[in-house]
């Protein structure tokens, strides 16, 4: 069995519910203006949702193509292309610099502490 995938339909709204209710009052009105002010604050959100992760994966689709070509000049003439560099750590391209060092634990008081060697 197939499951239904999402749509502007698979939104949960209570779009049906508005469109078969009819305002006789001017607080029944109100209150249809107030829900259909709800939606489209809920589609807006939806909409700026799908928005953000269709750029995301735009992002991604441009890293893939960037390597994929990369990596098909490196097939084709691998003595002229550069490979990517292996990263090492604390290396030109490390994220850590090489100064870094651990931290002295913090000091617990009056706790009794006990270092364990495995």
């Amino acid at each position: 069995m197939a499951t239904e995938r999402p749509n502007l339909r698979s939104i949960k709204t209570l779009s049906k519910l508005l469109d078969g209710r009819r305002a006789r009052t001017p607080a029944g009105a109100l209150l249809e203006m107030s829900a259909m002010a709800n939606e489209k604050l809920l589609l807006t959100k939806e909409l700026e949702r799908g928005n953000r992760r269709r750029a995301e994966i735009d992002s991604r689709l441009a890293e893939i193509h960037a390597k994929s070509e990369r990596l098909l000049a490196f097939v084709q003439n691998p003595a002229a292309a550069v490979a990517e560099p292996a990263r090492v750590a604390n290396g030109p391209e490390s994220p850590v610099p090489p100064t870094a060092t651990p931290a002295a634990p913090p000091a617990l008081g009056r706790f009794k502490t006990t270092e364990l060697n495995y």
